[in-house]
């Protein structure tokens, strides 16, 4: 599982489509199928019901809904917090040398 794939799931989700997951990513509608199927196939169950003409989850996908939008949250914290500590740490080497 990695990133890329739990993104296609929460916008595909989010937009409740998956041409429209891919406008928003920026990515063709193939690819973020493929994404997404492949998260499923690792997973060993479906997320999202594709019977009918709306997106639709399943049981299982609104369980994974919660755990994925936690983890890409969980990443963006972290990301912000590393780049404002290199801040700070440029900061203070800038004050140093001054």
């Amino acid at each position: 599982m990695d990133f890329k794939q739990i993104e296609a799931f929460i916008s595909v989700t989010d937009n409740k489509s998956f041409s429209k997951a891919a406008d928003v990513c920026l990515l063709t509608q193939p690819t973020i199928s493929a994404r997404i199927s492949s998260l499923e196939k690792e997973l060993g169950v479906r997320l999202i019901d594709r019977t009918g003409r709306e997106v639709v989850l399943t049981d299982y996908g609104r369980v994974f809904y919660k755990y994925a939008a936690e983890m890409l949250d969980t990443r963006n914290r972290a990301e912000d917090s590393i780049h404002g500590l290199s801040k700070e740490i440029k900061d203070i080497i800038e004050t140093q040398i001054a």
